[in-house]
């Protein structure tokens, strides 16, 4: 019987066992996660009411609760892959740009004097967001639970002014602050596959800041989302989110308070790959 010698058989059952294991470890995740997942689309929120206050040098100046009013989309890009099976990363972006105008009877403080008669005022903010989480997922059939530790990059910029007339003299206060940092973030999130087409998701996460004389303060989102493909490898999804930002800034001379409430659906094209 002939044999192949010793040393051309060594590369024959290198490849047989490359061929059998590298299935196993390159192991199909679970349905309910993608490889590799990239979602664009918009954020339109149905309630966003805000309390933006500055007060410093001896003045004061708030806009009380603003309701948004008109409805305004919020452009949002969120993508995330897969390293190996179980683990990965998810980065999502979404900036919101607003402000709004009251007049007779809107309410603010000016050197400590509260002001409701022939009075206006105007409060402006921008507030962005980019973060990103290292996550790990647990659970192998259709439904996975997962966990994430990452950072978020928030810049916040805020303007107020405000004017009132009373017995015939008239009063202005404004002030403007643009602030940005860095703070930690926790995730959670949960994925059920219905079938191959469509699937549900939680997603939650906390960002907390705190430091001296800096901007500091807690944002906290929760959202509820379902996903169809009616392709292979592009779907639609759809979900709903709520919101919750209180964020400070003190100095020496002043101090600021911007707290939101932003609550609404999102729309997105899904591409998995």
């Amino acid at each position: 019987m002939h044999t192949l010698p010793y040393l051309s058989r060594r590369p024959f059952q290198l490849a047989v066992a490359a061929a059998v294991l590298l299935p196993a470890a390159w192991a199909e995740p679970s349905p309910a996660l993608d490889r590799f997942g990239v979602s664009i689309g918009a954020f339109y929120p149905n309630k966003a009411d805000t309390t933006f206050s500055l007060e410093g040098n001896g003045q004061s100046l708030s806009t009380g609760t603003i309701d948004l009013g008109e409805k305004e989309t919020v452009p949002r890009i969120k993508f995330d892959f897969l390293l190996g099976d179980s683990q990965g990363l998810a980065f999502d972006y979404y900036r919101f740009d607003r402000s709004r105008t009251y007049s007779d009877g809107a309410a603010f403080v000016l050197d400590d004097v509260p002001y409701d008669v022939d009075a206006t005022v105007t409060g402006r903010y921008r507030f962005e967001t980019a973060n990103g989480a290292y996550r790990w997922w647990f659970g192998q059939q259709n439904t996975v639970f997962g966990v994430g530790v990452g950072a978020a990059y928030y810049k916040l910029k805020l303007e107020a002014r405000g004017e009132a007339t009373s017995n015939g003299a008239t009063v202005t206060g404004e002030r403007s602050e643009t602030e940005d940092t860095l703070a930690p973030m926790v995730t959670l999130g949960l994925r059920h596959a219905i079938g191959e087409n469509v699937r549900v998701y939680l997603d939650g996460s906390g960002v907390y800041k705190n430091g001296d004389k800096k901007l500091h303060g807690h944002i906290y989102t929760g959202a509820a989302g379902v996903e169809f493909f009616p392709f292979k490898n592009v779907g639609i999804g759809a979900e709903y989110g709520v919101t919750k930002i209180k964020l400070k800034r003190d100095k020496d001379d002043y101090r600021a308070r911007f707290d939101m409430h932003m609550e609404g659906p999102s729309a997105f094209l899904r591409m998995r790959f």
